[in-house]
């Protein structure tokens, strides 16, 4: 969506480029472990199912940074985000274990054995994104209706995934807060053609 921007920073790209291939990966797996029944695929892909955990704090915590103008700030320590992240991920991945199970309409569903963890770590970093969000909503030469936009996705993917983890959900992922952050992103990304 972005590729083709040539306003947009490279820095701004690149780890825009990480969040946006992480995503598809999952994306790619949930169809593959929707459609295939041959267990070597579906156990080398799962843990492919949960790069959410790197990509949406990551399309937030870029978006802020569009959305708050924040050009005189350096942007490097999203790289030092993006790294910390994807090394979280693994020691997560190595440490809670991922249970498959099958369902009659999603076909193989894959969580985390024990949630708790992960889940708190995920919700305790997008909480702190939309603290600061909303503190910082107001401050001048901020896009405001960006930020409101991202302070709803937020609030769609906090409340979904409360929904998740309390079973109370209606997809066995969080797509629909995804589709909300991922349409913030292309916001995100497209003001650079108008600036």
């Amino acid at each position: 969506m972005y590729l083709n921007n040539k306003k947009s920073p490279k820095k701004i790209k690149l780890v825009y480029s990480i969040a946006l291939l992480t995503l598809l990966l999952r994306y790619i797996s949930l169809v593959v472990l929707w459609i295939v029944e041959k267990q070597s695929i579906i156990y080398s892909m799962k843990s492919l199912t949960q790069t959410n955990y790197i990509a949406i704090p990551l399309l937030a915590l870029i978006a802020l940074y569009i959305f708050l103008r924040m050009e005189d700030k350096s942007f490097d320590y999203n790289y030092v985000f993006t790294i910390i992240l994807i090394i979280s991920y693994v020691i997560i991945i190595k440490i809670y274990k991922l249970d498959i199970k099958i369902d009659s309409v999603f076909g193989f569903i894959v969580r985390f054995k024990e949630i708790l963890v992960p889940s708190l770590i995920y919700l305790i970093i997008l909480a702190a994104i939309m603290i600061i969000t909303l503190l910082l909503g107001d401050k001048p030469y901020s896009n405001k209706k960006g930020m409101r936009l991202l302070m709803i996705s937020l609030i769609v993917l906090i409340g979904e995934f409360i929904m998740f983890v309390s079973n109370m959900m209606i997809f066995p992922y969080n797509i629909v807060g995804e589709v909300f952050m991922l349409i913030c992103s292309y916001n995100a990304i497209n003001t650079f053609k108008i600036r």
